[in-house]
Parts: structure tokens; sequence; C-alpha cells
């Protein structure tokens, strides 16, 4: 589509409108994988962490995709790491709405610590991939294999495996105290104090058959992937006609918008009290986003990214906020400041100076790109 040629506003205009697709069709995906989970004995954190991390982390895969296929990888690679900041921004949103008590202060599980550590992981493989750039890999049926890449989907594959162990085999048991609705965080009681949904649509879900809920959610998958890819090129043409860069509209702006699934599931797990699905669902969406920077080095012919300062720099922004989270899973502190837990008032911090960090060395790139293109025609006149 040439959104190119299309008005600024009405590129705009459509923009909000893929993202509203993408929320609403959240809560379902959230309602869908929440029966799933109950009905397969998969439990809320793995069911999190696996189904709801990779449905909501579609978006990413259309605007990863189609973002490089359309000549601009350095939009993919700051729109998959954005995405991390801005998925732990929703557990902020998450901490507001549960009020009373920090929102890690009532899972203590294992498994979420695992995970948390995870996405540290795994985001300090993709700093180092980035910055190793492109090295000469083999050829399979004449395609260059970058094998550093390649390693990112290995390794999210084993640190899935190492949450499912955990969750079988935990190395120790917390001593949880009592949930928001008055029920043990432990074995025998229900998950987080979670509530059933009273409402007819629940009632239906609960009562669907397996093959029905599956094909809900992989149609509901297909849905959300679509508008991802349409958010994609909207966020393309929005940049070149905004003149902002690809770091900018990544993080601020596409990484949000693609990040509406995750904040729409949830959001709405919090409010059912389903609080370990609620974390498990950002901390799986991290690990697969980070899992899929092996697309722009696949389907670019070029450089993945021409500089990769402002990437890196998100990469650790990503890194800080959840191991500022994995602090609060540690310590388990209840009190709140302004209805949020201590480590969402830090993260809620860190996130505000990310983003004028990447504004900055954004300008600071355009400065210095304007600074060598009249170095360069300098030269050439005095040739």
């Amino acid at each position: 589509m040439p959104f190119g040629t299309w008005p600024l506003w009405l590129n705009l205009l459509l923009f909000l409108v893929g993202a509203g697709i993408i929320c609403t069709l959240g809560v379902r995906l959230e309602r869908v994988v929440d029966v799933i989970a109950g009905r397969t004995g998969l439990g809320h954190a793995l069911a999190g962490l696996v189904l709801l991390a990779a449905a909501t982390s579609l978006p990413e895969i259309a605007t990863s995709a189609s973002a490089t296929l359309a000549g601009n990888p350095d939009l993919a690679v700051h729109n998959l790491f954005g995405t991390i900041p801005a998925n732990l921004l929703i557990l902020v949103l998450a901490d507001a709405l549960v009020g009373r008590r920090a929102l890690t202060g009532f899972s203590p599980r294992f498994d979420l610590l695992t995970e948390g550590l995870g996405v540290v992981v795994m985001l300090a493989l993709g700093v180092m991939v980035l910055v190793m750039g492109e090295v000469p890999g083999p050829r399979v049926l004449g395609w260059t294999v970058n094998v550093p890449l390649l390693l990112l989907p290995v390794a999210y594959v084993v640190l899935v495996r190492l949450v499912n162990i955990g969750r079988e085999h935990p190395r120790w048991q917390p001593d949880a105290p009592r949930s928001h609705t008055g029920s043990a965080n432990g074995e025998g009681a229900p998950e987080d104090g979670r509530h059933d949904r009273g409402d007819g649509r629940g009632r239906a879900l609960r009562n669907a058959s397996m093959t029905r809920l599956w094909g809900g959610f992989a149609a509901l998958a297909l849905l959300v992937f679509a508008a991802g890819w349409l958010l994609a090129r909207l966020g393309d043409s929005i940049a070149q006609q905004t003149g902002l860069g690809g770091g900018v509209v990544g993080m601020l702006m596409l990484a949000v918008a693609t990040s509406l699934p995750e904040i729409s599931t949830t959001l709405s797990a919090a409010l059912h009290g389903n609080v370990t699905m609620a974390i498990s669902n950002i901390f799986g969406s991290c690990l697969f986003d980070v899992a899929l920077l092996f697309l722009p080095g696949l389907l670019s012919v070029g450089p993945v990214v021409h500089d990769a300062r402002s990437a890196v720099f998100v990469a650790a922004l990503g890194i800080t906020m959840t191991t500022v989270y994995l602090w609060g899973l540690l310590e388990h502190r209840q009190r709140t400041v302004f209805r949020l837990g201590v480590d969402s008032v830090m993260v809620l911090m860190l996130y505000v100076v990310g983003a004028v960090g990447v504004v900055t060395l954004q300008h600071q790139d355009q400065m210095n790109d304007g600074t060598r293109s009249v170095s360069v025609i300098r030269m050439q006149q005095s040739d």
C-alpha cells in the first residue's frame, strides 16, 4: 500500500485505528489463553510465557519483517529492542490497577524469577550479536547463514525449557502472603487469588471444546499479525513524513503500538487477579521479541543497523528495567507509593530517562550526518 503518498493526518488516523484493533484483540486473546491454561494443565506462568507471549508478539514479527523488506532494517531492530522497555512499562500500569500492594508482592514464584533472568540473558546476547555486526558464515542453498543471529532463537528455546523445569521442580518454595482476594498463593490454592469471570462470554469459553478454543486462538493470532503488519508500514511512512529517525519511531511510537496486545492482555489478567500470567506474559514477550532479531538479519541484504549506539542503549535500558523488577520479586516488598510499588516507580523513571536518551542520541546522529555531508562537499570542491 502506498502509505507514503497519503497525507500524514490520514496515516496517523489509520495508525490509531490499527492500534485500537490490536488492543481489542489482545483482551480476547487473554481470555482464550486463560481457559486453555486451566484445561490443559499448563499453568498460567507457562501459558503466559509461551502461548500468550508468542501470540501478542505477532505484531513484532509483522513489523520487523515488513520494515526489513521495505529496506528499513534499522526500524525493525529498534522496534524489537524498543518493545522491551515498552512491555516492562505495562507492568507499571498493572501495578497501578492492583493498587493496595506492589504488583511483585502478589506472586513470589520461582519460575517468574527464571523468566526475568532469561530476559536479561537474551538482551545481553542480542547486544553481543548486534555489536559483532555482519559475520560471514557458511552458505546454505545460496543463502549466507548468520550464525550469531541464529543462536538467539536457540537460546530462547533453551530458556523456555529451563523455565518449564523450574515450574515442575522449583528449587525452593516461597512463603507467600495472602493475596488481595484472601487466597493463599500456594499448592492447591487458586493461583494469585484469581477469580472466575462472571460474564456470559467467560462462561461460553469455559464450556467450549478444545478444538474451538485452539481455533479461536489461531484466528485471533492471525488478526493480530495482520494488524501488526499494517502498523509497520504506517510507522515507516510516518517516520519518513515527519523526518524522525528509526530509533525515535521504533522505540517511542511503533514499539508502544505493537505492545498494545501485551497492554490489553496484561491489564485484563491483572484486573482478574491473575498476576502470575500478567508478569509472565510480559517477561515471555520480551524473550520472544529478542529472539526475533534473527529476522532482520535473514531478510536484510545489507547491514542490519548502520549505527548501533541507540539500539545498544535501548537494550541496556531494558536490562536495567528488568533487573529492577527482579529485585522487586526477590524482596517481595508490599509498600506502595502513589498506588505503585517502589520497583514500578523506579522503572517508570528509568523509561522517561531512556526516552530522553534515545531522542538525544538520534539528534546527535543527525548532527553528525550533517557534519559529514558538509565535509564531503568541501573535499569535492577542493578537488
